[in-house]
């Protein structure tokens, strides 16, 4: 995947939470899921880069985005009042 797909990846995010913004029902959780998400997408890209499971087979930083990415997406979700 390219970088400018992860670049329009978040900025729909960041848009999906402008537009909802009256919605939200808690900021401080909506503060941490966000923060939670960027490291994921931290994580992520570092993964891109380096790779570093090549070297060390334990460490697979592209699990941690799964992980992480997923527990502040449904989070974020579930904070937003449909």
């Amino acid at each position: 995947i390219n970088d400018n797909i992860t670049i329009g990846f978040i900025l729909g995010i960041l848009y999906v939470l402008l537009i909802s913004q009256n919605k939200i029902r808690n900021k401080n959780s909506l503060n941490i899921n966000v923060i939670l998400l960027l490291l994921a997408v931290i994580l992520w890209i570092i993964d891109q880069k380096i790779n570093i499971t090549e070297r060390y087979w334990f460490i697979n930083l592209h699990a941690l985005w799964h992980i992480f990415a997923t527990i502040s997406f449904i989070n974020i979700i579930d904070i937003i009042q449909w």
